[in-house]
Formats: C-alpha cells, structure tokens, sequence
C-alpha cells in the first residue's frame, strides 16, 4: 500500500487538488493523508477533487480556527477502515490491508508548536499505540526533530529533542528512509519546495 502525506496550507487553493491527483494516479497512492486543510465542514464534493471518482473512502478533522484540519482518504478496494481515533492534532485510522489478516493503523499527525503541548501529544500517542495491537504508520508532521542536524533553518531545542526521541522509544517506534525531500519537491506552481 502506497501512503502520500502532504502539508496542503488550504484545500481551496487553486491546482492543489489536482496537483495531489495527479501524484496519486502517477504513484498509485493507495492512501493520501493532509495536514492543515484550513476548511471545516470537509466533504466528499471537495474530497473528489483530490482523489478522483475511484472507490473512495475518507474522515477528516476540522481545523481549530484558521489553522490546522487534517483528511486522510483512501481505496476502499484496498483498505477496509474498521476504528479509529481523531483529535485536532492526530486523525488515526485502523484497518485491513486486502489480502493482509493484520490490523494496521494509519496515523497523520500535525503537532502543536509548544512543548508542553507536544508532550501531552505524544503521551496520549504512546498510550493509544501501547494498547491497540497491529502495524502501526505515523506520518505527518510533528514540529520536532531528533538531533541537531535535522534542524535546518533554526535553532534545536534540546529538550525538544529528548521529548521527541522518549516518545519514539516509548511508542516502540522506528524511523525510515522517505521518498523525496525539500530538495525534490515543487509546489503547484512548480516551484522548488
């Protein structure tokens, strides 16, 4: 199953929509996740146009005033959503994989800027992970960075940092290599991201 996770900054912005689905008919994204929708009321009219009129399934959470919202959406011929959790700053979906018996949880995450606040996310994270068996996929954002040389164009906060690197430990979480990086990346103008 092929996850895309993007921060959209808007859904109404000309071109995103069909921006995203364009990558996602030339990758084959099985499951797409936004973060900072910056829309309440989502629905499947604004939801189409993002995905297209393939089989489609979606939940999404309002952003607190101007900011924030999350979408995730997917192919209901490939995944099966079965539970989940939302809240402003996590929309977590659990399901199955066709042809797969195990449960898997598809998690976007937007973090909040403060570290307080990042802690109380991640405890809560780390509590719903901790008891809810399966495979388990955090994406999105999570405003922190592991060590100094992941902070690019401001300061690390150590005690950011330490926060952020207890909660991978204990989530029992393991990071990998993504595709694609700033470098890579153009925004619906064509810009370099």
């Amino acid at each position: 199953m092929n996850c895309l996770s993007i921060n959209i900054r808007g859904v109404g912005v000309n071109g995103k929509a069909d921006w995203i689905r364009g990558i996602k008919n030339k990758e084959k994204i099985d499951f797409i996740s936004l973060q900072e929708t910056q829309c309440a009321s989502i629905n499947e009219t604004i939801i189409r146009k993002f995905w297209g009129k393939a089989k489609l399934g979606w939940e999404g959470v309002d952003p607190t005033g101007r900011s924030g919202g999350l979408i995730c959406m997917w192919d209901t011929g490939i995944f099966n959503k079965i539970g989940g959790y939302k809240d402003s700053n996590y929309l977590i979906v659990k399901g199955n994989i066709k042809g797969y018996n195990e449960s898997i949880w598809l998690a976007k995450i937007y973090a909040p800027q403060k570290l307080r606040d990042k802690k109380r996310l991640w405890e809560r994270l780390t509590e719903i992970r901790n008891n809810e068996g399966g495979i388990w996929l955090l994406m999105g954002d999570f405003n922190s960075v592991r060590i100094p040389e992941e902070r690019k164009g401001s300061v690390f906060n150590p005690n950011c940092g330490r926060a952020f690197n207890e909660f991978i430990h204990n989530a029992n979480l393991e990071e990998y290599e993504m595709k694609g990086n700033r470098s890579q990346s153009t925004n619906v103008d064509g810009e370099r991201l």
